[in-house]
């Protein structure tokens, strides 16, 4: 790695491992709730309609319905959280691998069949839990509140360019292996 940029990367994996625990915290949290939701279905159906409603105002009477809407939102919320906090670990060996710091490392360069595993990973892990955000945003279109729906289709389709720049990412970093490899080769 260029010396002087040690500084920017040690910020950048700092935050990535911080973004990694606050998913890896939030995996407990929606299993915490979807229990909750569970226990909910069983024991008062006022009640746990109130909270679907609160949730999705537009939900139907049924609580057949709602348990079923309810348990797909907590589902899918905890696989995209979790796919989350596994991009970001991904992200964050990024760093560590091209600063040989990782037993898979094979050096100091970023230019590692190993960054471009982490890469394809982490861009798979984005577009799956964006693709699954997107299909909250149109179960919240259908059954919420379209202005919130609105604002999370967007933040979902910006994350999952972001999913595809990654995996764009993966390619540059396979194309600078080949070019390294024929660059070692000549000296």
């Amino acid at each position: 790695m260029k010396i002087g940029s040690e500084r920017m990367n040690h910020w950048a994996r700092n935050l990535l491992g911080f973004f990694e625990v606050m998913c890896g915290i939030g995996v407990p949290c929606m299993l915490f709730v979807t229990v909750g939701i569970l226990v909910g279905i069983m024991s008062n159906d006022a009640e746990f309609m109130e909270v679907c409603q609160y949730v999705f105002p537009r939900m139907p009477d049924s609580p057949g319905a709602a348990a079923i809407l309810m348990l797909v939102f907590c589902v899918a919320s905890v696989a995209a959280m979790a796919l989350s906090a596994r991009a970001w670990h991904d992200l964050r060996l990024v760093f560590d691998t091209s600063a040989g710091k990782t037993k898979a490392s094979v050096g100091p360069t970023p230019f590692q069949e190993e960054n471009v595993r982490l890469l394809r990973d982490a861009g798979r892990c984005i577009l799956i839990s964006q693709v699954a955000n997107i299909a909250f945003s149109g179960m919240l279109f259908a059954f919420g509140d379209q202005t919130k729906s609105v604002t999370s289709l967007c933040s979902s389709i910006g994350l999952l360019t972001f999913g595809l720049c990654i995996f764009c990412l993966a390619q540059f970093f396979a194309y600078g292996i080949q070019l390294q490899l024929d660059s070692d080769g000549l000296v």
